[in-house]
């Protein structure tokens, strides 16, 4: 009895069997009816060290529930299920040279298995047929969560967070910069600062959700 319950949890947890809205049997992390009322708000800023960033949604109701199931469930299939449900209205600049994902620290990819936004830029990069560097770019300092911290705290928990492993790969390229969530762009901007010191022509942003 025990061993069929431990069984069930598992499967529940690699493959949703219910939808996270209305709870009805579903093969997805959405069934179809809920699936209707996901958003699709194209949104685009710029912010210092960003000539531009994109989104295809916001960051609340069911695309909120699923990104966070992805990450602290560590569910690989509900961050796919978004990126394949998005990526024919993700829209970035014909200039991009090379695209970039925003690394994990050793320490939480060990812990989840996976760099969702290494997932999302390498889908952008197969359909626009560009080059995607995912160790070009390291975070070598573990921070801690940065979510509910305020813009200027995030900033300098961030400093010396990433380095850069070939400079001269990014000298004078457009680059694309991807990450699922911007939420105050700290995290972006300071990717993107290390980016221009470093020679890059220009930086550009793609996240799946603004809040």
């Amino acid at each position: 009895m025990v061993f069929n319950e431990i069984l069930k949890n598992l499967i529940d947890l690699i493959f949703p069997t219910h939808c996270i809205e209305c709870g009805k049997r579903s093969d997805k992390p959405l069934c179809p009816e809920c699936e209707k009322f996901l958003s699709c708000h194209s949104w685009a800023a710029a912010l210092p060290y960003l000539e531009k960033i994109y989104a295809v949604c916001a960051y609340k109701g069911s695309v909120r529930k699923i990104l966070k199931e992805a990450k602290f469930r560590k569910n690989i299939l509900y961050i796919n299920y978004l990126i394949e449900y998005y990526k024919e209205t993700v829209k970035i600049d014909d200039k991009i040279d090379i695209i970039i994902p925003v690394p994990l620290s050793e320490k939480r990819m060990s812990e989840r298995g996976f760099n969702q936004a290494e997932m999302i830029a390498t889908t952008i990069a197969r359909k626009r047929n560009i080059c995607v560097y995912n160790k070009i770019l390291d975070r070598w300092k573990d921070t801690p969560p940065l979510y509910g911290l305020p813009k200027r705290d995030r900033i300098h928990k961030l400093e010396n967070a990433f380095c850069l492993i070939s400079p001269a790969t990014v000298k004078n390229k457009n680059i694309l910069l991807v990450d699922d969530i911007c939420t105050t762009g700290a995290t972006l901007m300071s990717c993107a600062k290390l980016l221009q010191q470093s020679g890059a022509q220009s930086v550009q942003a793609f996240v799946l959700a603004k809040s």
